[in-house]
């Protein structure tokens, strides 16, 4: 017995000659030895493959857990050896905690743990994975995602988020390049866990199944923003797009609107169909209306309120038929009561035609 405790793998050979498929009884040479060295118990689980199957790994565990765990002697009672739903939880003083194997292990993956924080470095401090399973694997220190040589996380789940994740100190974070690549193409740059590129959009996304757009986003810091041009650009598979711009984390644009949607913008056939104008991410235009419909339908907006002394506010025609509001700060009211506080802004009504950047009145001034 002490010869197989001194030499693992004569005790390895020893349990695979034990047949767990065809009988649920301990042999004596494993009951000898758990009882001598509880983390002899724990190696024989972790390292022999035949223990690994699923099918008789379960079985094994079940059967031993019965008879050792659920009365077990006050020699092994600060170390618990759980059984959930087919793997084996080894715990310290109610802590995850091993340091000769995984903590948590079974048929579908491990995770090494020391203190109950995911952890593990190699004896010469080289790369190796604290958490795998079927689907991927990571790389844990001191209970954060860590890596300084490449990608800390893998995932290979059959979904948009499949891919690869670099993580330092628990963060989101790589210097050369996007910190999230998915194999769908799709590109996330981080720098300390926060959105950060300076030479391109920080969020990149393709088409997918799950999802019909396309889109792209600039963000500095964590914030969206881009000055200049917008900061978010969305298309899907028919060409129809959305341009938005930001400042600061704001919809917010100086010299047009901070919303466009239409077809093929940015080329020779765009083709505008709805626009609003916002600053400091409020709905805001002075002079013109702030949203404007191609369907004939326009609003206009002070400060985020429906405002308007020389017209309506909201305008919509619908082939011969023509709608007016006609709002002051926010509070509707009549024409008459605009005429009157205001005489001299409002057009006479003979004059009004369309116009406007899909239609608009002689008193429109764009």
């Amino acid at each position: 017995m002490d010869q197989l405790a001194s030499k693992p793998n004569l005790l390895f050979l020893a349990a695979v000659r034990y047949d767990v498929s065809t009988s649920s009884e301990i042999p004596s040479f494993i009951e000898n030895l758990v009882w001598k060295d509880w983390s002899l118990f724990v190696k024989l689980l972790l390292i022999t493959p035949r223990l690994r199957k699923p099918e008789i790994h379960t079985k094994f565990v079940k059967a031993v857990t019965t008879k050792y765990l659920v009365n077990k002697e006050t020699n092994v009672s600060e170390h618990d050896i759980f059984v959930e739903a087919g793997d084996i939880l080894y715990m310290v003083n109610g802590k995850f905690h091993c340091e000769t194997g995984p903590a948590i292990t079974g048929p579908n993956g491990d995770m090494y743990c020391i203190n109950n924080r995911k952890h593990r470095i190699g004896p010469d401090g080289e790369k190796l994975p604290a958490v795998t399973f079927k689907s991927g694997q990571e790389y844990w220190v001191d209970g954060e995602r860590h890596c300084t040589t490449g990608w800390a996380m893998h995932n290979d789940i059959g979904t948009d988020q499949e891919g690869y994740y670099w993580f330092q100190n628990g963060d989101l974070h790589r210097d050369d390049g996007a910190a999230v690549e998915f194999v769908n193409g799709g590109r996330h740059y981080y720098v300390h866990g926060k959105l950060h590129r300076v030479d391109g959009p920080a969020l990149i996304k393709p088409i997918t199944h799950d999802d019909p757009f396309r889109q792209e986003q600039w963000w500095n810091n964590g914030v969206r923003t881009r000055i200049g041009d917008a900061a978010t650009t969305i298309w899907d598979v028919n060409g129809i797009c959305e341009r938005s711009w930001y400042v600061d984390g704001k919809k917010h644009r100086e010299d047009g609107p901070a919303i466009e949607h239409g077809t093929q913008i940015g080329t020779p056939e765009e083709h505008l169909t709805e626009q609003h104008w916002f600053q400091n991410d409020v709905h805001h235009r002075i002079g013109g209306p702030a949203a404007i419909r191609e369907d004939m339908y326009e609003i206009w907006l002070v400060n985020g309120k429906k405002h308007r002394t020389d017209g309506p506010a909201m305008v919509s025609v619908n082939g011969n038929d023509r709608e007016e509001v006609w709002f002051l700060e926010d509070m509707e009211v009549t024409r008459e009561a605009v005429e009157i506080l205001y005489p001299l802004q409002i057009a006479p009504p003979a004059e009004e035609t369309t116009s406007s950047l899909f239609w608009d009145y002689t008193f429109h001034k764009k």
